[in-house]
């Protein structure tokens, strides 16, 4: 049992092993949800930091360095559970929140216009899940189970580059009221989709069909 397509195809491509079945993760709504809300005074943009490589934080700060070119007010919102280093440092006008708890992490994603997610590779990465949870439009590199869970109607796929993730971002920050907030509610349908009961219930029956076939 895997959580992603692209799990599934490292385990036949590295493994031979074909015989496995997919139970995405899903996303709890009771701990990530947030009001219908319109765009904030304040163009803001959020991203989860890590120190580790894989995670590919600099991509995202780069991408919020050449927006603020474009918007200079721009706000920028991090957390992270480990703080920057000398090694892996954030600049100063980007407010960041060490292991914030979950209802402030949700907060978060709701103070967002757009929400960043530029991962090199993972297993699945649920932060796009709580943040479409939030109704805040991702913008997505390819990775993990995100061409799964990212549509045109809530959100944007792009290459790992810096334009291309800052272009994408500043159409969500540039986009018309009425046009955003219905990305927002096509945001929240989406999570709606991976909800935490489905992928209880596919676990389940995953299961079930294992034991059958162990029992034949």
């Amino acid at each position: 049992i895997t959580i992603s397509q692209w799990l599934m195809d490292v385990l036949k491509r590295e493994y031979d092993i074909e015989d496995c079945i997919l139970v995405e993760n899903g996303v709890d709504t009771r701990l990530f949800s947030a009001p219908t809300r319109t765009k904030q005074r304040r163009p803001t943009v959020g991203f989860v930091f890590s120190v580790t490589n894989v995670k590919n934080s600099q991509l995202a700060i780069s991408a919020c360095e050449e927006l603020r070119q474009r918007h200079p007010d721009l706000e920028v919102i991090t957390f992270g559970n480990v703080r920057p280093r000398k090694n892996a440092p954030l600049p100063g006008w980007i407010k960041f929140h060490h292991s914030p708890p979950q209802k402030m992490i949700a907060d978060i994603y709701a103070r967002c216009d757009v929400w960043l997610f530029t991962s090199r590779e993972e297993g699945f990465g649920l932060p796009i899940l709580e943040a479409l949870a939030c109704g805040t439009p991702v913008v997505a590199t390819s990775a993990g189970a995100s061409p799964q869970m990212i549509t045109s109607s809530c959100g944007a796929l792009v290459e790992m580059e810096i334009d291309a993730v800052a272009n994408a971002a500043k159409c969500f920050l540039d986009m018309p009221e009425d046009e955003w907030c219905a990305m927002s509610e096509a945001a929240r349908m989406r999570a709606r989709s991976f909800s935490a009961k489905t992928s209880s219930e596919a676990f389940e029956q995953a299961l079930i069909k294992m034991t059958d076939a162990r029992n034949n």
